[in-house]
């Protein structure tokens, strides 16, 4: 049992280094702030799954939905409302 849980973390840590590594290669991140207007029709992962490719930052589409939320303080995404104007926050690489 404990040999398992020993390996466990050790495979747990590899995987943070390797993520680590993925991002530090990518250089230095900045957020910037992009506004968008939510269209008839369009919900929160249409939103979020557009802006994935236009960021630099880590690839991860639940990640940016949360960011997306916090930004905008959204409680309910079923909310959104055609002709609202929300951030999306983006990571870029610093030029």
């Amino acid at each position: 049992m404990v040999k398992t849980a020993k390996m466990l973390v050790a495979v747990a840590l590899a995987f943070m280094a390797l993520v680590w590594v993925e991002e530090w290669a990518k250089g230095p991140l900045e957020t910037v702030q992009v506004q968008h207007t939510v269209a008839e029709g369009e919900c929160l992962w249409d939103i979020a799954t557009y802006y994935m490719d236009k960021q630099d930052g880590v690839k991860d589409l639940r990640r940016l939905l949360w960011d997306i939320r916090q930004a905008n303080k959204i409680e309910d995404p079923g909310k959104l409302q055609p002709g609202q104007v929300i951030l999306i926050p983006l990571q870029r690489k610093i030029q």
